[in-house]
């Protein structure tokens, strides 16, 4: 019998399996809800380019800007990656300069891609605004290093010798 009611559910696009309250309080009966021809459908969440009158919320999509971002986290990632060997094999104040740039500011993007995709909306906003301090006091702090100390390229060089 649920077989039966299983796939002629399936079979038809617009009927739905529902779960009613059967005779006892904690006992669930599923019920076939066959749709009448009356009926149109209208969903509030609806935020398709077909339904606009009809729709929730819409965002507004610049893809040129995302395309700049997206382009410019790649070259950040490229430059780093390319800062690596002559960092490592001639140690000069450019390069410590570019890392002291460019470390935070891959972070920053990195880490702020994963506050706003993953944690709840309400902390969001604190959070970023944490994120954001903490990078630019590190590309700061990084900046002093290169110009009043060792250099981050000689900094690191001393930690992996540790």
């Amino acid at each position: 019998m649920a077989s039966t009611i299983f796939r002629l559910a399936v079979s038809s696009s617009r009927s739905k399996i529902c779960c009613l309250r059967g005779p006892t309080l904690n006992r669930l009966t599923p019920k076939l809800i066959l749709p009448s021809t009356t009926v149109t459908q209208r969903s509030v969440l609806h935020t398709s380019e077909t339904n606009k009158q009809d729709q929730l919320f819409h965002i507004k999509k610049n893809r040129v800007h995302g395309t700049t971002h997206w382009l410019n986290e790649r070259i950040v990632s490229v430059a780093l990656l390319g800062l690596i060997p002559p960092a490592f094999f001639f140690p000069h104040v450019a390069i410590d300069h570019a890392f002291a740039v460019l470390l935070p500011l891959h972070s920053y993007w990195g880490v702020k891609a994963i506050i706003g995709d993953y944690l709840p909306p309400p902390i969001v906003p604190a959070l970023q605004l944490i994120w954001t301090a903490i990078c630019v006091l590190s590309g700061i702090g990084l900046v002093y290093l290169n110009v009043n100390d060792v250099g981050v390229t000689k900094l690191f060089g001393q930690l992996i010798t540790l």
